[in-house]
């Protein structure tokens, strides 16, 4: 279980941040940052409707690791919807179905805010994202070089409890993927892994049963694994997954 000071350490932090002017967030764009012992936080707006689920990542930037990212999500009166701090290091992850026609405030920040110790360039992107459905077959793509190396991920909410299959395939080779699915919860106090696969180097097809809950969020995520290498090539490899 995560440390709960820790989010409070953010919660306190961002309520500096509320007279801060805060940048227009567009959707599906990496923008780019840099957070320092002086500039700790930024804040950024977009506008959404109500039942539309977003999904907010920041994450160092690629091939640098001295940033550790947090996240905090505000509606347009202040109140807190959701915070994240290392959803699955060094990423921070916010997934959250809006509740009403809003504008919309997010504080990209550090573990521990104004007493944190990080400090470094970011990356940050705003999705609005559709849950997958039984049946229902997406691609995501990996590359060998570091700088475009940064995962996909998937939403999944499963309408029913009991058991989900999801299937992959690949093409075998240097470059292979690994796979993780986990659990999220928008209080940041837990988060479950329920399979983590990163050794994929062998397969080019394989399904995975996992039991699953009713109306729990769920992060399918799909990266370049761990010791996939590919030196002196920049290529790319497809990776499809089906749920059923």
């Amino acid at each position: 279980m995560r440390i709960v000071v820790g989010i409070l350490l953010i919660v306190l932090a961002a309520t500096g941040a509320a007279a801060q002017e805060a940048s227009p967030l567009e959707f599906d764009t990496f923008i780019s940052g840099t957070l320092t012992n002086s500039a700790f936080e930024t804040a950024y707006s977009f506008e959404a409707e109500s039942g539309q689920m977003v999904m907010i990542e920041m994450l160092p930037r690629p091939g640098t690791y001295d940033l550790d990212p947090a996240l905090v999500l505000r509606d347009s009166a202040g109140n807190i919807l959701a915070v994240n701090d290392d959803f699955d290091y060094p990423t921070s992850l916010i997934v959250f179905k809006l509740p009403a026609n809003d504008r919309y405030t997010v504080l990209a920040t550090r573990s521990g805010g104004s007493t944190g110790t990080s400090a470094g360039d970011y990356i940050l992107r705003a999705r609005r994202v559709q849950p997958l459905t039984a049946g229902q077959t997406v691609e995501a793509v990996i590359f060998s070089d570091q700088e475009k190396s940064v995962a996909e991920r998937f939403v999944l909410i499963p309408e029913a409890s009991g058991a989900l299959q999801i299937t992959f395939s690949q093409q075998p080779g240097d470059l292979f993927a690994s796979l993780k699915l986990s659990d999220w919860q928008a209080d940041n106090n837990y988060s479950t892994t329920l399979f983590h696969m990163d050794d994929t180097s062998r397969l080019s097809r394989a399904a995975l049963t996992v039991e699953v809950e009713a109306g729990q969020v769920y992060i399918l995520t799909v990266d370049k694994a761990l010791f996939s290498f590919a030196f002196g090539q920049d290529i790319s490899s497809s990776i499809k997954i089906t749920v059923n």
